[in-house]
């Protein structure tokens, strides 16, 4: 796993906050529809600091204080 200051320095990206706010993931660029039935919402690419590449969708995003978005709730 990658240190937060390592990740933090070479990641110049929007970043995308956990849940409990403690990590974050940065924003690749990618996107695709939401895979959930009806959700008419975006599942955006975020690469955590531990390699991981997950997809939160869009619906579940709430803005962070830092102007930055974060995983706010599950469906």
């Amino acid at each position: 796993m990658r240190s937060a200051a390592d990740f933090e320095a070479s990641s110049p990206q929007k970043r995308v906050y956990s849940t409990d706010g403690t990590t974050f993931g940065i924003l690749t660029g990618g996107s695709r529809r939401c895979q959930m039935e009806g959700c008419l919402g975006r599942s955006f690419a975020v690469r955590w600091q531990d390699g991981q590449l997950t997809y939160p969708c869009s619906k579940g995003l709430i803005d962070h204080s830092s102007g930055s978005l974060q995983v706010g709730r599950q469906f």
